[in-house]
């Protein structure tokens, strides 16, 4: 989305980790479970996402922002094969698919790598001294 300011970055962190955990939570949504408060939380971030969402609207119209600067210019300019573009909401809520998917996705993919070269000492040292490359052997 081409977010590069620190402290709007930064007014996602806490809502988007209690939503990260909420999703992984039992379903019950009452008061104070982790479920609730990923609610609570998504509601947050899908708010700050309709307002990037607007100005990058505004900036696509007079022309500060480019068509092909990222997804979400992307989502913004593209209609189906009906003519219909995507509501605000929609995009916001595919924003928000795609951030959870790709936190949770990548830190498990490196908490695995981890812990399989932790598992395999001879690998690792292979790998920490660039001998192993895919489809190779190493020495």
């Amino acid at each position: 989305m081409s977010v590069e300011d620190e402290n709007h970055v930064a007014k996602f962190e806490k809502p988007f980790h209690l939503l990260a955990s909420g999703i992984i939570s039992v379903p019950i949504d009452l008061p104070g479970t982790p479920f609730n408060k990923a609610i609570k939380a998504a509601k947050s971030i899908r708010k700050e996402l309709l307002k990037i969402i607007r100005e990058r609207k505004v900036g696509l119209g007079e022309g500060k922002a480019s068509a092909t600067q990222d997804i979400l210019s992307h989502m913004l300019l593209t209609c189906d094969e009906n003519g219909h573009f995507m509501t605000e909401l929609d995009i916001a809520d595919k924003i928000l698919g795609l951030l959870i998917g790709g936190h949770d996705t990548a830190s498990a993919a490196c908490t695995f790598v981890v812990k399989f070269l932790a598992e395999l000492p001879h690998i690792y040292d292979a790998v920490y001294r660039g001998k192993y490359f895919c489809g190779s052997n190493y020495e």
